[in-house]
């Protein structure tokens, strides 16, 4: 092999480490460093729900004969929603406990004149205290048959008509109080509720409402635990200090939780 021959590949080696030094070199100018991690607090996802709400239902099962509201009317406390249709045989019912509770007193107190022994006294007592039961039963029954509103509030939801059959374990109405706001937070675990307190300033923004800030207080925080996706989460409530109209039971918010 001639010399000229020996040179070219040398030649062409030395090159190739040439540009492999070259293409392992660092631009000093294309360093990535590493940005501080700004700690700006919790962040947690929370649903609007009002302060105050009840989902009603019948105590006895039945036919709708009444129903005396509609969707988003105001009602007060105590005021009869609707009404079932077994108001006649219970109402039968309770004359006929009326009429036993006026013939056991009448049979205790001709015992009490007529002077007998404790345990003749003891069973008109029985008698009469087994009779007042009866009465007391039946009344509460024909109460069973009226829906009240447990508070003043709006009806928000109904779900059953007048001519359809519900029982005890179908969901009648929903009553809330839609004068006062709540947020319940549905993601802050473990790890994240340690560092939050009842008193606690917060910052909210809406989904729907994303150039407005609202304002709030931590209310109170869970004892019991929840598991979601896998996690276990708290539940927070907290209170919004201002009121908007265009809020809606149901909607999305970011609470912020600063440090």
């Amino acid at each position: 092999m001639t010399k000229r021959m020996l040179f070219f590949p040398l030649v062409l080696l030395f090159g190739f480490l040439i540009t492999g030094c070259e293409l392992t070199q660092s631009d000093p100018e294309q360093v990535l460093v590493p940005l501080p991690v700004l700690d700006d607090g919790v962040v947690a996802e929370a649903i609007l729900v009002p302060a105050d709400f009840l989902v009603l239902r019948f105590a006895l099962p039945g036919r709708v004969t009444e129903v005396n509201v509609e969707e988003g009317e105001e009602v007060e406390a105590g005021q009869v929603l609707a009404r079932l249709d077994n108001t006649e045989a219970i109402e039968v019912q309770l004359l006929a406990a009326n009429l036993a509770v006026m013939e056991a007193e009448h049979k205790l107190a001709e015992l009490e004149r007529m002077r007998l022994d404790q345990d003749a006294l003891d069973l008109g007592q029985a008698a009469l205290d087994l009779a007042k039961g009866q009465q007391r039963a039946a009344r509460r029954a024909l109460e069973d048959l009226k829906l009240k509103a447990p508070f003043a509030g709006q009806v928000v939801r109904i779900d059953i008509k007048e001519g359809s059959y519900t029982s005890p374990a179908e969901m009648a109405m929903v009553m809330a109080d839609l004068s006062v706001w709540q947020l319940e937070t549905i993601d802050l675990n473990e790890n994240e509720v340690v560092n939050i307190s009842a008193g606690d300033a917060v910052e909210i923004v809406f989904d729907a409402l994303p150039g407005f800030i609202f304002t709030g207080e931590v209310e109170s925080i869970s004892e019991y635990y929840l598991e979601r996706f896998g996690n276990v989460t708290y539940v927070v409530r907290i209170n919004i200090a201002e009121k908007d109209e265009r809020l809606r039971w149901g909607m999305i918010a970011e609470v912020r939780f600063p440090d």
